[in-house]
């Protein structure tokens, strides 16, 4: 906007200036406030946008330069060089991560090395171009937001391409270190024969004007590769798919190894923050897959080998021993409908649970419900259950092996492993029953273990029995008995 007034007479130049810019400020801010549309509008708009064209890329013509392809072959060395990756923990179970150790030496440049893994709940394209947009309005607002001094795309130094784009950023670093600038390169390509969207990240040698001074910098190097690969829907939870970002970060100059080993993770963990949370569709995802697996239940004759058979035979076994019992001390419930005892057995020092209620549900929703032990809604209990760790391998529809270690949330005792193997069937009558007994078929994936775990045992059985309707709404009394041995090791 230009606006140029004659005030009339003698008014000082300062006033005269103070007096335009506040004129020009509320016009322009009235139209802004007037017209201004929700920042995760319009970024959704330029997502949509820009993940159409990744969509129509070969129909676009969309090719990439010499320049871009030689970018790429460099960066597909990134997941070539496994030796040295380690497996680190990771804060959330959204994602898996790794990191190279060992990648700076004293006196020389810091480097460090990381591998961040996930499942994003969109489709490739509409994640891509999440990642591509680096300087979206919300990612531009929350780097400032965490401290950064300038983020910016870089224009009109270079022929501007359809899926390139050059950024700039100052990251605020420590006292007494000097801050960091990076001008780095973002390009984009559509892999047809691996169905998945890459993004590359390099270096550019770029020198950015950021309208202000932005006092003594060093620049470092990011140089990464985004890839995302759609997955078959076949369980109709919706349209997802497998994240994968390989980074090396070149802080430029020396910094101290502990400094670089706590940032590179909290950069990986952009990946949850920016793509995970942004499409979560975690209540959704669970009701598909709760819906298909019933399914399964309902309608679908399942074969058994001898050794489900087996389980299922003594979690029967164990199931009537426990509701035949005579010896048991009834407990009194906080919880409405919900029925607790415990059982004694003759010559057994081990005590058994058994819980009862009804449910208002069918049998093949309850036991579905019951065998997902890695629901999304389980997997963001995990904390509040005290599970340290957790693992679901499924063998078939109807059988996985499990394995969790928890912590028994009292001092001085080491966490407790479970090594299971789970097995539910349905039969004749309409009863179905899922039963749970130790197992050493995951020995070979998981070590034995470690210093401060202790191995602990356990049977457990469910039965599901179907009851009247009432009203058209499905019963199922569902009564769960279980028995532990914790083995109670002190340090």
């Amino acid at each position: 906007m230009l606006r140029k007034d004659e005030l009339g007479g003698k008014i000082p130049v300062t006033l005269k200036e103070i007096s335009l810019i506040k004129t020009i400020k509320g016009i322009v801010s009235g139209l802004q406030k007037k017209y201004e549309r929700n920042e995760s509008v319009v970024d959704s708009e330029v997502r949509q946008a820009l993940a159409e064209t990744m969509r129509k890329a070969g129909q676009n013509n969309v090719r990439l330069t010499t320049e871009q392809e030689e970018i790429f072959s460099k960066l597909a060395s990134l997941k070539d060089e496994g030796k040295g990756w380690n497996k680190i923990s990771s804060p959330t179970p959204d994602i898996k991560m790794w990191m190279k150790y060992n990648q700076q030496r004293k006196g020389e440049r810091s480097i460090a090395t990381g591998k961040a893994e996930g499942v994003v709940d969109c489709t490739a394209e509409e994640v891509a171009a999440l990642f591509f947009e680096l300087c979206s309005i919300e990612r531009t607002r929350l780097r400032f937001e965490e401290g950064d001094l300038a983020q910016l795309e870089v224009t009109g130094s270079h022929e501007r391409l359809a899926n390139e784009k050059i950024f700039g950023t100052v990251r605020k670093v420590p006292f007494p270190l000097t801050n960091r600038e990076f001008v780095i390169k973002y390009i984009w390509r559509v892999n047809e024969e691996e169905g998945s969207v890459s993004v590359g990240v390099w270096p550019a040698d770029d020198v950015v004007d950021y309208g202000r001074n932005m006092g003594k910098t060093v620049r470092g190097a990011i140089k990464g590769l985004f890839t995302a690969k759609n997955i078959p829907s076949e369980k109709s939870i919706g349209n997802q798919c497998r994240v994968t970002y390989y980074m090396v970060a070149d802080a430029g100059g020396y910094l101290p190894v502990s400094l670089m080993n706590l940032k590179l993770p909290n950069q990986l963990m952009g990946l949850k923050k920016l793509a995970i949370d942004k499409f979560r569709r975690d209540e959704e995802v669970d009701d598909a897959t709760l819906a298909v697996l019933s399914d399964i239940v309902r309608s679908e004759r399942q074969q058994y080998d001898s050794l489900e058979c087996l389980y299922l035979d003594r979690g029967q076994e164990f199931y009537k021993m426990c509701n035949e019992s005579s010896h048991y001390k009834v407990f009194k419930s906080r919880v409405p409908g919900l029925e607790i005892k415990a059982v004694h057995f003759s010559g057994d020092s081990a005590v058994a649970g058994v819980s009862s209620a009804i449910i208002d549900a069918d049998v093949a929703t309850c036991l579905a419900y019951e065998f997902m032990k890695d629901s999304r809604e389980a997997v963001s209990a995990r904390k509040s259950n005290r599970i340290v760790e957790e693992a679901v391998h499924y063998v078939n529809d109807h059988s996985h092996l499990y394995r969790r270690v928890g912590d028994l949330g009292i001092k001085g005792l080491f966490n407790r492993e479970f090594r299971m193997r789970g097995v539910w069937k349905v039969y004749e009558d309409g009863k179905a029953l899922l039963a749970y007994e130790d197992s050493d078929e995951l020995d070979d994936q998981y070590p034995p273990s470690k210093i401060g775990t202790v191995a602990a045992s356990a049977q457990t059985a469910c039965m599901f029995e179907p009851l009247p309707s009432i009203y058209g709404i499905p019963r199922t009394r569902v009564t769960f008995v279980g028995r532990v041995d914790v083995s109670f090791f002190l340090f």
